[in-house]
């Protein structure tokens, strides 16, 4: 009864050996435009980061409205977007590296899932850091001006509604496409 029972399983694992050894063709066209998407969103968002720093550096430096935007807060803040801005880069950079067209579809599978794992971990670091920012920044905008405090929480609300509706959809499917198979 073992017996048979190894053999069979011995087997199934010689049918799976077979199919995975089999030439896995990667649709080069279709994953060098996902990786050209993923870098313009890595452009865009190092961008973003990099003239929002400036901008709260120098309203740091120059003191501007200290009463609704305290200076500790402004220095985290600007501390954040440049870390931030440095995540980008090395992402980008980290991408802009693999070269889909030559490598191996193993290689190109394992580099990728590098990618996308850093870029989550990464996502996900940012948005701790996006909520230590708002646990000191809305209760001293609360208590400073609640109209202002309010308008925020509602654009913090509808911009949280539009990342997990709009752009996670599509950050998925273009990491899925990195590795579009024939």
């Amino acid at each position: 009864m073992q017996l048979d029972e190894l053999k069979k399983s011995i087997s199934t694992l010689e049918q799976v050996f077979a199919k995975t050894s089999s030439d896995i063709n990667i649709n080069v066209e279709a994953s060098e435009t996902a990786q050209k998407k993923i870098l313009k969103k890595y452009r865009q968002s190092f961008t973003a980061t990099a003239v929002l720093a400036v901008v709260f550096a120098a309203s740091w430096i120059g003191n501007v409205n200290p009463a609704a935007f305290p200076t500790h807060i402004r220095a985290f803040l600007v501390i954040y977007l440049v870390m931030a801005t440095v995540w980008y880069v090395f992402m980008y950079l980290k991408l802009k590296r693999v070269d889909i067209g030559s490598l191996a579809p193993a290689r190109l599978f394992s580099a990728t899932t590098t990618i996308r794992l850093l870029t989550l971990t990464g996502e996900i670091v940012l948005g701790i850091g996006l909520a230590v920012f708002f646990t000191l920044f809305l209760p001293n905008l609360l208590s400073v001006r609640p109209l202002a405090f309010w308008l925020c929480v509602a654009t913090l609300a509808l911009s949280c509604l539009w990342g997990v509706c709009y752009l996670w959809p599509k950050y998925i499917r273009l990491f899925h496409d990195l590795n579009t198979i024939k």
